[in-house]
């Protein structure tokens, strides 16, 4: 059984919410955690999108140099060894000042925000997150209807 085979599924509720829009184009997920990237890569595929993962702030901004030109968004963990999501947010947006971040953490989205001086995430998502959440944080940041 491979790790897609063997990874949690949204819920029934979350499918039916799915089919209220559908998003294009390529996010980044960066998280250390494998059974996390696998989920959400999973769910954002369920919407629409194809995903890049990385294990870690280093290896997204690896990843995001050399792919910056199709990554539409980008989920990033707020607490990974190596760089964390708050350094690696900082160098992503040096890269691409416009770039959309969605922040994923197990903290509040106070908290969360008030880890942040001058540039802001474009929205804070809740771990563990379900399908529909997602759907609408992502939407949300991207501006669309």
């Amino acid at each position: 059984v491979s790790e897609k085979q063997n990874a949690k599924k949204p819920s029934a509720g979350d499918s039916e919410s799915a089919g209220q829009w559908q998003g294009h184009g390529a996010i980044l997920v960066v998280d250390d955690e494998e059974h996390v990237r696998i989920i959400a890569s999973h769910m954002l595929e369920r919407l629409g999108f194809s995903v890049i993962t990385a294990r870690d702030g280093r290896e997204a901004l690896d990843v995001f140099n050399e792919r910056k030109d199709a990554i539409r968004c980008v989920l990033l963990d707020l607490t990974m060894p190596n760089m964390d999501g708050a350094e690696a947010f900082v160098r992503l947006k040096a890269i691409a000042e416009g770039l959309i971040v969605l922040i994923a953490s197990g903290y509040s989205e106070t908290d969360v925000i008030s880890r942040f001086s001058g540039l802001q995430p474009a929205g804070v998502i809740q771990k563990p997150y379900t399908l529909s959440a997602l759907r609408e944080k992502v939407r949300q940041a991207l501006g669309e209807p």
